[in-house]
């Protein structure tokens, strides 16, 4: 069951990871920051570095 567990959470980061990346780029490409939201990025940083 830990097994399974490590596999959802792996997944999840990495899609995460992807949207955020994603995102990034999107808007890098609009030179606009409208819709980034850093409070969520903060949030997901702080969120991931406790999984470390």
């Amino acid at each position: 069951m830990q097994t399974l567990g490590l596999i959802a959470s792996v997944l999840t980061i990495i899609l995460v990871f992807i949207g955020l990346v994603s995102q990034v780029i999107k808007n890098f490409k609009r030179k606009s920051c409208s819709g980034l939201s850093l409070v969520y990025f903060t949030i997901i940083f702080f969120a991931y570095s406790a999984y470390l």
